[in-house]
């Protein structure tokens, strides 16, 4: 008797192995994307967080008067006094927490908005004569980010 092909028997232990590795393979690769997806949305609400945490910062060591919150004071929002620049004529700046969003608002215009999903921002100031200003946001999105940064404003006048 010849044998030239396959009985039914291996035909179907074949198919049932290549079935098992054909699931691990693609529960594997299919992890592997989720774990991508997750990074990089994580990674976008961090870069937003930053970019904010730092434009802010930039703006309130330029500030030459802090109006509010009072020194020693906390609260969810900063206005603050500065000197115009040839690009931006504005001279007093407001950040603040509306409903989310975090805004920039120049000399009582319509707020620019600067980062969305913002769960938290809180400005707390100092009560000693160093006028040390601390800005803390957390950002909510697939993941929560929290950054803290602290700023001395350069041209700040001292009473």
């Amino acid at each position: 008797m010849k044998n030239n092909g396959f009985t039914l028997i291996e035909l179907i232990i074949t198919i049932v192995i290549l079935s098992i590795i054909g699931v691990f393979t693609f529960q594997f690769i299919t992890s592997g994307v989720e774990s991508y997806v997750t990074l990089s949305a994580g990674e976008d609400v961090a870069r937003e967080a930053r970019l904010a945490l730092e434009r802010m910062a930039r703006e309130v060591r330029a500030a030459t008067n802090i109006v509010s919150p009072l020194a020693g004071d906390s609260d969810n929002k900063i206005t603050f006094d500065r000197t115009p620049t040839a690009t931006d004529g504005s001279t007093q700046v407001t950040f603040q927490l509306t409903s989310g969003t975090l805004q920039r608002k120049r000399d009582g215009n319509t707020p620019e908005p600067l980062a969305s999903n913002v769960s938290s921002f809180t400005v707390t100031r100092s009560s000693g004569n160093g006028e040390l200003t601390t800005l803390d946001l957390t950002l909510s999105g697939q993941t929560v980010v929290q950054q803290r940064t602290l700023v001395y404003p350069r041209y700040f006048k001292y009473q």
